[in-house]
């Protein structure tokens, strides 16, 4: 599980101590009935939508 702090915290941007966590899924077909699930979880400032902190996972699941 690969964590890359990209701009810390609190942003350095705009200074903003208020975050929004947004997640997102990728499929991967590895092979019959069976996918690789990448999730990809991003915590933002709140004031300046700036990326602070990426979390990836990978998990496999059965399909079918």
């Amino acid at each position: 599980m690969p964590v890359e702090i990209i701009g810390g915290y609190p942003c350095p941007r705009c200074g903003g101590t208020a975050i929004e966590e947004e997640e997102d899924n990728t499929f991967y077909w590895v092979e019959q009935g069976l996918l690789l699930v990448e999730t990809v979880t991003e915590y933002k400032c709140s004031w300046c939508s700036s990326i602070l902190i990426r979390i990836t996972k990978h998990r496999e699941e059965k399909f079918g």
